[in-house]
């Protein structure tokens, strides 16, 4: 179990058209905006109408953390990630959960907890790839790569589309 603190910032990002105050969970976010926003790009490469839409969390909230919890993760692992959020949506004891390992993701199942603060429009036209960057799974802007030997450039590829997964 975990806690996210009141005031924390989540970020959402979408191309889909509806009033950020009317948001519908359970509902995926990240603590990181450039994330949010580099996983849209990772889904909807070159889409017009990408948006990242920022929330403030009004409570406390008590969610799971995947990064720790590996009966939960396997949840997740075989049936997806909106089977476990509804579980929790219905249970009344988690709202949601955490995975900062991976995309410093937070999924969030209750829009009272919510608070819409802005909006802003994003462009959906980077490349990005899924690196290991210190001992945490991120998303990356290929243009923004420097060459070092710290970065993971020199790790190969597989190319899916126009963006890439670097394989552990």
């Amino acid at each position: 179990m975990a806690v996210l603190q009141k005031g924390l910032l989540v970020y959402h990002s979408t191309i889909h058209d509806f009033n950020p105050e009317e948001i519908k969970t359970p509902c995926w976010f990240s603590v990181i905006p450039e994330q949010s926003h580099y996983h849209l790009c990772y889904k909807h490469f070159g889409h017009p109408c990408g948006r990242l839409i920022t929330y403030r969390l009004r409570e406390n909230v008590t969610v799971a953390d995947l990064s720790i919890d590996g009966y939960l993760r396997m949840i997740v692992n075989a049936n997806g990630n909106y089977k476990l959020a509804n579980l929790m949506k219905g249970s009344g004891v988690y709202n949601g959960y955490k995975n900062y390992q991976d995309q410093a993701e937070v999924m969030l199942v209750d829009t009272a907890i919510l608070e819409f603060v802005r909006e802003e429009s994003i462009d959906l036209n980077k490349k990005v790839r899924y690196v290991e960057k210190n001992s945490e799974w991120r998303m990356v802007d290929e243009d923004n790569i420097v060459s070092s030997s710290n970065n993971g450039c020199c790790v190969p590829r597989r190319r899916r589309g126009k963006n890439s997964i670097v394989p552990a």
